[in-house]
């Protein structure tokens, strides 16, 4: 694979194996991944993309089962040769795509109504057997990942997410019957009207870790910014930042992509970022948080998890699901 740090495309949907396996693929299909090199472990590449082993597994098993890699026990993961019938196809898929874009266009739907709906309908054909389908909802893309990320970890839980703002312009998206649907307590209402079936709506609390509490503890005082995907993210981030010391400030942010990213962080001590924060900002995001960094600017990533008795109930929920759904595969 390439060795500069790769990432997954900023504002990606659906679940963090399928945007993985997505960028694979693409590489191999370019010709970035030659046929028959390797690829690197799933402890290597976790690390590198700061993404969960079982996340990457998740993506390693899926590009398996398209033929596309292979698992070769004792030696690694290779690219599987291609041959010219499946470049053949994948023009012809190609050219089917674009007649449907084209349609969809002259439909009334924009790209991103076109997409979403194309992920519903890919969610509903690719359902894994035995598993509880579990959809994430929220207002902003920072806590998405963070809770999609911790609930892929449940044993047989298949997740798939989508941002609050979806739900109001785009029809469909809670036809596809999930067995959870899981948000935060500030949306709940709203979901459960959406979704019609409260017993299916699942809250969940969000906080930040301790580590990261301390971190902007320490930080107060100096001159503190945030960059960041969404302004509700920023708003988040300074509630806490508030409560560390009261009466204080704003906190000034900036979002991702901005053309006054480089001039905002030679004002700072210290750049509070969302945790994963490189799958939500663009490559030039990146190279100007790493050069802040290399001259001892600091850096905290706000790192935010489902609490410890949220996610128990959330497990319990899904294993209640799958013990419904091997009961009825009995009867």
């Amino acid at each position: 694979m390439k060795k500069n740090k790769r990432t997954l495309p900023p504002g990606g949907k659906g679940p963090l194996y399928k945007q993985l396996a997505n960028l694979i693929h693409t590489e191999i299909s370019q010709g970035v991944i030659p046929p028959e090199s390797s690829l690197p472990t799933v402890r290597d590449l976790a690390q590198e993309m700061m993404l969960s082993a079982g996340t990457v597994m998740h993506a390693y098993d899926e590009l398996e089962r398209l033929g596309i890699i292979e698992k070769v026990r004792g030696r690694g993961t290779f690219v599987c040769l291609q041959n010219n019938a499946l470049h053949d196809k994948k023009e012809r898929a190609m050219r089917l795509m674009d007649d449907l874009l084209s349609d969809m266009q002259k439909l009334g739907f924009s790209l991103h109504e076109t997409q979403t709906l194309f992920d519903l309908k890919m969610r509903s054909a690719e359902y894994i057997p035995g598993t509880a389908r579990v959809l994430v909802i929220d207002c902003n893309p920072e806590a998405l990942f963070v809770i999609a990320d911790q609930i892929e970890q449940v044993r047989g839980a298949q997740v798939e997410c989508r941002l609050l703002n979806d739900l109001s312009h785009i029809p469909g998206l809670m036809e596809d019957n999930p067995d959870i649907i899981v948000t935060t307590a500030s949306h709940y209402e709203m979901v459960v009207q959406s979704a019609a079936r409260e017993d299916r709506v699942c809250r969940v609390v969000l906080s930040p870790s301790q580590n990261t509490v301390a971190k902007l503890a320490k930080a107060q005082g100096g001159k503190v910014g945030i960059l960041t995907a969404s302004n509700r993210f920023a708003w988040i981030i300074n509630q806490v930042c508030d409560e560390l010391s009261p009466g204080t400030s704003k906190t000034p942010h900036l979002l991702f992509g901005s053309e006054r990213t480089e001039d905002f962080l030679f004002t700072l001590d210290t750049l509070i970022l969302p945790d994963y924060y490189a799958r939500l900002c663009t490559q030039s995001d990146i190279e100007v948080i790493r050069a802040f960094a290399e001259s001892d600017g600091n850096v905290i990533e706000f790192t935010y998890h489902i609490d410890a008795g949220s996610l128990m109930y959330l497990e319990q929920r899904i294993e209640s699901v799958l013990e419904n759904k091997e009961n009825s595969k009995d009867l």
